[in-house]
C-alpha cells in the first residue's frame, strides 16, 4: 500500500494556538460563529446548506451538481486552553489554542472540481484579449502556464496542480468573472511562471487561497476541542481517506472505528487517484463538504514559509485528517494525485 503521504509531513499547527488570555465564555462543542450560504455572482441563492446528496423528487432525474456555491464565515473565536476540558474530554491532538478570526470570508463550498479547473484554464488560454494595449505576442498571458491538471471525473476534485498552478488559476478564475486579482509580483499580476514568491493583495475582490488560520477555522464548523469537524472518531461514513488499525489517541482510546479498512471500499476502483465527487460526505456545521479527506488542500503561505496543505487525502489515514494537522511541502513544482484545493473571497466583494 501506498505510503501515507500526508502523515509524513504532518505539523501541528501551534503559531497561533498558544493562549495568552483568560479564558472566554464559551463551552466546548459549542458552535459558533453562524455562517450564511451563498453563491458566486449570478448564480442561485440558498437558504440551508445542500444535503450531502441531491434529492430525486419522484418522476424526476436525479438533480444535477448544483453551481458552485460559497459560505459565509464570520469573525469569531475558537478556543480552549488547558482549563477547558483537555486532556481526558478534550483535544488531544492539539492541546491549547486558539483560533481569532478578525475578518469574514467567502470559502467555497466544496474542492475545486476537474470541470471548475477547464473551464477557467480553457478560458484563460483562449484570451488575447486582456489587455488591448499590450503587442500581440504578448496578449496571451496564460498560454501554457496553466497546467492541464488530473480529474477522475468532471465532479471529482482536479489532483495535479502545483500551488503556483492555483494561484494564476484564482487570478485567471478572478479576471474571467471581472474581479481583481489577488496575486502579484512586483506589482504585476501573476499570469506567468514565476521566479519569485508573489504577494497577496487581501482586500482584492479576487479568489485566493485560504490561510491556514482561516482554513482550521472554517474546517472545525464551530466545534471546539474536537478531533475532527464531527466529533472524536472517524469512519468510512465520514470521509475519504485510508482506514488503519490502533488510530489511538492518549488515553489509549481506537478513534478510527470504520468495519472497513484500507482505502474507501466505493471509491477504490480503477487506476489511481481513488477520489470520490465532491459532496459525497455529509458537510461540517458551516456547510462545507471534504474539509476532511477526498484530497489534502493548499493554503495560503506568506514569504519565506513552507507549502502546506491541510486536510489529509484519500490516501491518508486518520492522523493526517484531525483538525489543526497540515503537511509541509517544500518542492516548488511539487504536485500530486492526493493535493487539490478550494479558493476564498473577501466577504462584501
Amino acid at each position: 500500500m501506498r505510503t501515507r503521504m500526508i502523515w509524513l509531513g504532518c505539523l501541528l499547527v501551534s503559531a497561533w494556538c498558544a493562549v495568552a488570555e483568560e479564558a472566554l465564555p464559551v463551552k466546548p462543542n459549542e458552535l459558533r460563529p453562524a455562517v450564511t450560504n451563498h453563491v458566486l455572482p449570478g448564480r442561485r441563492t440558498l437558504s440551508a446548506p445542500l444535503p450531502a446528496a441531491a434529492v430525486k423528487e419522484e418522476g424526476k432525474e436525479e438533480a444535477a451538481p448544483a453551481p458552485q456555491e460559497y459560505v459565509l464565515v464570520r469573525p469569531g473565536m475558537a478556543r480552549i486552553s488547558s482549563g477547558e476540558n483537555v486532556g481526558t474530554n478534550g483535544d488531544h491532538d492539539v492541546g491549547s489554542y486558539r483560533l481569532k478570526l478578525e475578518a469574514p470570508f467567502h470559502m467555497d463550498v466544496t474542492e475545486v472540481t476537474w470541470k471548475q479547473w477547464k473551464e477557467v484554464r480553457e478560458w484563460a488560454m483562449t484570451r488575447p484579449d486582456l489587455d488591448p494595449n499590450l503587442d500581440a505576442a504578448s496578449r496571451t498571458y496564460y498560454t501554457y502556464e496553466i497546467a492541464e491538471g488530473n480529474g477522475k471525473g468532471d465532479d471529482h476534485p482536479v489532483t495535479g496542480i502545483t500551488w503556483f498552478d492555483c494561484l494564476k488559476w484564482c487570478n485567471a478564475r478572478s479576471e474571467k468573472d471581472g474581479l481583481v486579482p489577488c496575486y502579484t509580483i512586483s506589482g504585476t499580476i501573476l499570469r506567468s511562471k514565476a521566479d519569485s514568491a508573489p504577494d497577496c493583495n487581501f482586500s482584492a475582490t479576487g479568489y485566493r487561497l485560504p490561510t491556514a488560520l482561516e482554513w482550521n477555522y472554517a474546517a472545525r464548523g464551530g466545534l471546539i476541542g474536537k478531533r475532527f469537524p464531527w466529533g472524536d472518531r472517524i469512519t468510512h461514513d465520514n470521509a475519504n481517506y485510508f482506514s488503519a488499525e490502533n488510530m489511538r489517541d492518549a488515553d489509549g482510546r481506537v478513534y478510527d472505528t470504520s468495519v472497513t479498512r484500507g482505502c474507501h471500499p466505493k471509491y477504490a476502483t480503477g487506476a489511481f487517484p481513488y477520489t470520490s465527487p465532491v459532496k459525497s460526505f455529509p458537510p461540517n456545521s458551516y456547510g462545507l463538504y471534504d474539509m476532511m479527506g477526498n484530497v489534502a488542500e493548499w493554503i495560503w503561505t506568506p514569504k519565506g514559509g513552507i507549502r502546506s496543505t491541510c486536510g489529509g487525502s484519500w490516501d491518508a489515514d486518520a492522523r493526517g485528517l484531525r483538525n489543526g494537522i497540515t503537511s509541509a511541502h517544500d518542492g516548488v513544482n511539487e504536485k500530486s494525485d492526493t493535493i487539490g484545493f478550494r479558493t476564498v473571497r473577501a466577504a462584501g466583494q
